[in-house]
């Protein structure tokens, strides 16, 4: 009987997907609480920096 030992998943190797996956939903969560509150700020600056290119004496 031949045995795939690349199949095998220890314990330590399950808490790591664990940890990793929930790693992944707080930086998603993250990201999109940073989205919310700064879009608006960046938004602006995109606005502010576009006008000036159009008008230098800005």
């Amino acid at each position: 009987m031949n045995i795939d030992y690349s199949k095998i998943i220890t314990k330590e190797m399950a808490e790591a997907r664990c940890l990793e996956n929930s790693a992944m939903q707080i930086r998603a969560t993250r990201d999109d609480k940073l989205k919310v509150e700064y879009q608006p700020a960046a938004q602006q600056l995109t606005r502010w920096i576009d006008s000036s290119e159009d008008n230098p004496a800005a």
